[in-house]
């Protein structure tokens, strides 16, 4: 099994996840092949996955919030802007269409969030950037990656 890493932002949570678990980092270029056993990780790629990869092997998505709530982009920020909100939630699901975080669910967090959240949001984004981050490796360590 290879796992190999999409991501389109500063690639920090990708770094992060290569030093808990053997991964191929990808940035934003899409895999040239793919075999059945492997597994394509989008973390913070923002773009849609073709067809071709998501039908030929286990592709999943990390999304930091509600997917039926928040799908999308920015699901954080939406749900900090929700004051009659008092949580969210990180989940990691599979890709199995076109559409953007929808597909059968992986694993969840739930994450409180508090008024210190809505006063300092930089901080809100960075745990559920962790969050996500270590979802990913633990799922992953289950399929029988290797840790690091």
């Amino acid at each position: 099994m290879r796992v190999k890493v999409l991501y389109s932002r500063t690639g920090r949570s990708a770094q992060l996840l290569s030093k808990l678990v053997r991964v191929e980092l990808l940035g934003q270029t899409l895999p040239q092949t793919v075999d059945p056993t492997d597994i394509v990780v989008s973390l913070g790629y923002m773009k849609r996955i073709p067809e071709s990869i998501w039908s030929k092997c286990l592709t999943v998505n990390v999304h930091p919030g509600i997917s039926l709530v928040f799908a999308g982009r920015h699901p954080q920020l939406r749900a900090l802007a929700d004051l009659k909100r008092s949580y969210t939630a990180v989940i990691l699901h599979s890709i199995v269409s076109d559409e953007y975080d929808v597909g059968p669910g992986l694993s969840t967090t739930l994450v409180d969030i508090t008024e210190r959240d809505r006063d300092d949001p930089n901080a809100f984004f960075e745990r559920t950037r962790l969050i996500g981050v270590y979802m990913v490796a633990a799922f992953l360590i289950g399929k029988g990656a290797n840790a690091v």
